[in-house]
């Protein structure tokens, strides 16, 4: 399925959703809240690093069994990316411990050292995979069936659902 995206100027009175399941088009019957952040500005001196921040929070409305959906595949992925990163981890450590010649301490140590990047390349290597695999086709910024991109006078929405995709678009006064 492809992603139609729809951008519609900043305005103080943000966008409004319209009241249908942003997947399905059916009625919309739950709430979940889309998430991200932009960075504003961002500044280094000699001894600190300054970080502006924008976070947006948007009210994105399902249907009870797409909602459902969206939080099953959430936790899924979640656990997967947990899984992986300790199974990588623990294989890291025991590769090091059995594989190197060095004393005990130094073994652990570094053993130690290889798991945990290991465990951190799994987990970013888990949000990588999750948009290939095509059970996860429809997800896009932790939500089911809409993706967002903010920036500074405009936003970007895209939907995998066509009809909800020109509804938004008629909702929010935007013209293709």
């Amino acid at each position: 399925m492809t992603w139609i995206a729809v951008t519609v100027p900043r305005r103080k009175s943000g966008v409004g959703m319209p009241e249908r399941c942003v997947y399905c088009n059916g009625p919309a019957e739950q709430d979940a809240v889309l998430r991200t952040r932009r960075e504003l500005s961002y500044s280094k001196s000699g001894l600190t690093t300054t970080h502006i921040d924008e976070h947006l929070a948007i009210e994105i409305p399902y249907c009870r069994a797409h909602a459902a959906q969206n939080l099953r595949i959430r936790m899924e992925i979640r656990r997967t990316g947990f899984i992986l990163a300790a199974v990588f981890g623990l294989l890291g450590l025991l590769l090091v411990l059995v594989g190197l010649d060095a004393p005990a301490g130094v073994r652990v140590f570094i053993g130690i050292l290889v798991g945990i990047a290991l465990a951190a390349l799994a987990l970013l290597g888990t949000g990588a995979l999750v948009r290939r695999v095509p059970r996860y086709r429809d997800w896009g910024a932790g939500l089911l069936g809409i993706d967002m991109a903010a920036g500074p006078d405009a936003m970007t929405f895209r939907f995998t659902n066509p009809t909800y995709a020109a509804l938004f678009r008629t909702r929010n006064g935007t013209v293709r």
